[in-house]
């Protein structure tokens, strides 16, 4: 289960080195979110098991999943991003997982 989470954070900060080299495209915020949305599933059916670290990761998903949508409404209202500002890179990169802004 926590693997999902690290893939996750993993492909976030991928996301944010393609930022840095190149052009960020829809794609790969879809990638980012089909991850978000496999490690959720995952936390849910570790509730059962173990709520204390279901609870624990949650959290940390939740604000992974506020990351991605913040990826995903910059790329929409920008049609492109090449290179994140500083504030943007650490947005994710700070945040991927559990960490805030």
């Amino acid at each position: 289960m926590r693997a999902w989470i690290l893939a996750a954070a993993a492909v976030c900060v991928s996301v944010v080195s393609l930022g840095a080299q190149g052009q960020l495209t829809a794609a790969d915020i879809q990638r980012l979110q089909d991850a978000v949305y496999d490690a959720g599933g995952d936390v849910s059916r570790l509730r059962d098991r173990d709520p204390k670290l279901a609870e624990s990761l949650q959290r940390e998903l939740d604000e992974l999943r506020e990351e991605v949508i913040y990826l995903k409404v910059k790329l929409r209202k920008e049609s492109f991003l090449t290179r994140y500002p500083q504030s943007s890179a650490s947005r994710c990169g700070g945040a991927c997982p559990s960490r805030s802004c």
